[in-house]
């Protein structure tokens, strides 16, 4: 034969930029990768990596390994899990995870969740437990910055004196429940471990020795320094009983800090102050 017939490809690895003339059927083996190479797919331009089969799963085969979506690092993108259907995202007792040093989770309408998703640190110390019936369950440190201290039927008194520096008040006996801060009745005070903006609310009643009327101040203080917003005051008569109360949100960049409530009189003279009921309470409503 002739020298001039052309002479095919020996090896297809010869062939740079192959194109199938049809479809690929792998017939029961696998693609795969060698040196740990990654497997790409690169559709050009707009062109998307579509599935069209009726029942599309992506599942690992292995034991206990990772699966990761991922945008590109270092690239703007984002990542969305979409059903056409009917707009739901079913996690079937699996776990949803945000893993980064920062991160945001957003609850969006037409979401369902069937059985329990773990929102923090993979479900492991500190997480939230939402359950497919809506309800909130905090494990370990996870959740808002909550506590309080308060006193009941007390009989004790504080002596107070318009002449000196507010008083401290003593009369606290019970800590109440709490997350990411510490009460402490028995020291007077709340100690905040977290920064971020706080609802502090405080409401007693209270009454004043024998005397003739005077106006009664109580105080929040934060690390010695008052509060303005976290005050109250209210002119009671003699041995009167008087219930009050102030609200107010403050701002803690820096932490730990201690809060605690002093009062003070108008009055020219020392009366004994009892503070028969109170409570401090406090709640992180944010950042």
């Amino acid at each position: 034969m002739g020298s001039g017939i052309p002479i095919g490809l020996q090896n297809i690895v010869e062939d740079t930029t192959p194109q199938l003339g049809g479809d690929l059927d792998v017939n029961g083996q696998v693609i795969i990768s060698t040196a740990n190479g990654n497997i790409v797919f690169s559709p050009d331009g707009t062109g998307a990596m579509v599935i069209t089969s009726a029942n599309a799963l992506l599942f690992d085969t292995g034991a206990g390994r990772d699966f990761l979506f991922k945008t590109n690092t270092g690239a703007s993108g984002r990542m969305e899990l979409v059903s056409l259907f009917d707009g739901t995202l079913n996690t079937d007792k699996g776990i949803l995870a945000i893993v980064g040093t920062t991160g945001i989770v957003a609850f969006l309408h037409g979401i369902t969740v069937t059985g329990t998703t773990k929102l923090g640190d993979g479900g492991s110390t500190n997480y939230i437990d939402v359950t497919n019936t809506g309800n909130l369950t905090f494990v370990g440190s996870a959740g808002m910055i909550f506590g309080g201290i308060y006193v009941k039927d007390s009989v004790a008194t504080i002596n107070v004196d318009s002449d000196i520096a507010d008083v401290l008040v003593t009369q606290w006996t019970t800590d109440t429940d709490a997350n990411n801060c510490t009460p402490a009745a028995a020291s007077n005070k709340i100690t905040i471990t977290v920064a971020g903006k706080y609802l502090v609310s405080f409401s007693t009643t209270a009454s004043v020795s024998s005397g003739s009327a005077t106006a009664l101040f109580f105080n929040g203080y934060i690390d010695d320094v008052i509060q303005p917003n976290l005050h109250l005051h209210r002119t009671i008569s003699s041995t009167a009983k008087g219930a009050m109360s102030f609200s107010s949100i403050v701002d803690v960049p820096s932490v730990p800090v201690d809060l605690d409530i002093r009062a003070n009189i108008e009055s020219s003279a020392a009366r004994d102050l009892t503070v028969e009921d109170a409570q401090l309470n406090i709640f992180q409503l944010g950042g």
